[in-house]
């Protein structure tokens, strides 16, 4: 393998981790916005400007997680493809 593909592999690899990290805080800020909706929602609370925020950002995060979860998985079964090959 010459140094220009190994450099496109670890380039690859490092955006795929990148990608992961990105995936993970996404999920994350997703899980404490629900959070907070829920307790906004059991305190009957659903029409506030607090809550509808909430609701908005919670469905653009959404969207972020559906578009970019496929391919985060696509890539890690790519490579673990290729280390099942080594």
């Amino acid at each position: 393998m010459n140094k220009d593909n190994t450099e496109k592999i670890v380039a690859f690899m490092e955006q795929t981790e990148k990608m992961g990290k990105q995936l993970r805080a996404t999920f994350e800020h997703q899980r404490l916005i629900l959070n907070r909706m829920l307790d906004l929602s059991k305190a009957n609370k659903h029409s506030t400007a607090e809550y509808v925020q909430l609701e908005t950002e919670s469905i653009h995060l959404k969207n972020i997680i559906d578009k970019w979860q496929p391919i985060y998985n696509e890539r890690i079964a790519m490579i673990k493809s290729a280390m099942k090959k080594k």
